[in-house]
């Protein structure tokens, strides 16, 4: 995943590219945002909200 989002940032020339880039990055996004909450628990929830914050997890809202 992380590879096909590297090879869509070097050729971003066209708009369908550019929304190509922007929907991996989202599912990219998802999968952090997931994995995150999966492994919260009451014990390390201060860790888990600051971990969150550590990734634009504004950039995900809406979808």
């Amino acid at each position: 995943n992380d590879a096909k989002l590297r090879l869509v940032q070097t050729s971003l020339k066209d708009l369908s590219t550019i929304e190509e880039y922007q929907h991996l990055a989202w599912k990219n996004l998802k999968t952090i945002i997931n994995g995150c909450l999966h492994k919260g628990n009451t014990s390390n929830l201060p860790l888990v909200i600051s971990e969150l914050f550590q990734y634009n997890i504004v950039r995900g809202r809406g979808f």
